[in-house]
């Protein structure tokens, strides 16, 4: 395993804030734009590996067990990343719901990961 050095960045990752809908939004559209686009899954998806800039926009970091799928058919581990994500991320309101709506049931389905998606769930946050 390799070493990389990054910027300090004294926001730290999300897990210690309440969460807002727009960093949310930031996150999944950035997530979904890279999987569709490399066919890359993160893994180990949650808020203590995004972390905050000093505008507080999003930054996903902890790329070690990242990969990129060339099963492009199997969507599976996106859905689940995401289902890891937004089960731990401190929110307004209680997000379980949502999760069972929107992840775990695309991922049961293996729906492919589309804009549209991502919409109707962050419009239900």
């Amino acid at each position: 395993m390799g070493i990389i050095l990054m910027p300090y960045y004294k926001n730290g990752s999300i897990e210690k804030y309440i969460i807002y809908k727009n960093i949310i939004e930031k996150v999944l559209k950035n997530y979904l734009y890279v999987y569709n686009d490399k066919g890359f899954v993160h893994s180990d998806f949650f808020p203590k590996n995004i972390i905050l800039d000093d505008n507080m926009n999003p930054i996903i970091i902890d790329f070690e067990k990242s990969y990129y799928n060339i099963n492009k058919n199997d969507h599976t581990y996106f859905w689940r990343d995401l289902t890891d994500f937004i089960s731990y991320i401190k929110y307004e309101k209680d997000l379980s719901d949502i999760i069972r709506k929107h992840c775990m049931l695309n991922g049961a389905y293996n729906n492919k990961p589309t804009n549209e998606l991502i919409d109707n769930l962050i419009k239900d946050l």
